[in-house]
């Protein structure tokens, strides 16, 4: 019989090893130079979105981000660019949405649709396709299919997610102040 509070423990272990939180993919925490706690580490949400202001989830994409950019440096590693370039990308679409109010849900076509939104009617840079072209990296690399064709480079990727993510920072940073 599973009681909820092993669920809850059993979730709070996969957002940690999904977010960096095991030793199992910290490639990006080795390679910091502070041993300051992360942003993952200062939020105690470890993956639980909904309790993190969207300050501390663009914080939290922007460590992702540093960690894709390790990753596209040569040799690139496919599989950890992918995963963390498109976790960025998500948590700035997540991130815009929820300082604007605008609703969205747990799941990758929500937060695409989203980010189309963000560009239509927000003016932030349109990264529905990077999105979904992450997306399908991601799950290239992770279950060992054929590689999609790559209609970007490694560096291409990066320079698009951190576009996307100032952009996301001077919106919010404006309307705070």
């Amino acid at each position: 019989m599973v009681f909820v509070d092993d669920d809850v423990e059993r979730e709070a272990e996969e957002a940690a090893w999904v977010l960096g939180g095991s030793d199992i993919g910290a490639r990006g925490r080795e390679s910091r130079s502070s041993s300051a706690p992360s942003s993952l580490e200062q939020s105690g949400a470890w993956g639980k979105l909904g309790f993190m202001g969207s300050s501390e989830k663009l914080d939290l994409a922007r460590e992702q981000l540093s960690r894709a950019q390790v990753a596209a440096f040569e040799p690139e590693d496919w599989a950890e660019l992918s995963i963390w370039a498109f976790y960025a990308v998500e948590n700035a679409v997540i991130a815009a949405a929820d300082h604007l109010q605008l609703p969205w849900e747990r799941s990758h076509p929500s937060k695409v649709k989203v980010s189309r939104a963000l560009h239509g009617a927000h003016g932030l840079p349109d990264v529905s396709s990077l999105l979904v072209e992450l997306n399908e990296l991601r799950k290239s690399e992770a279950y060992g299919e054929v590689q999609p064709s790559r209609s970007l480079t490694a560096e291409e990727i990066v320079i698009a997610v951190e576009g996307f993510i100032e952009a996301v920072g001077q919106l919010v940073e404006e309307e705070d102040s």
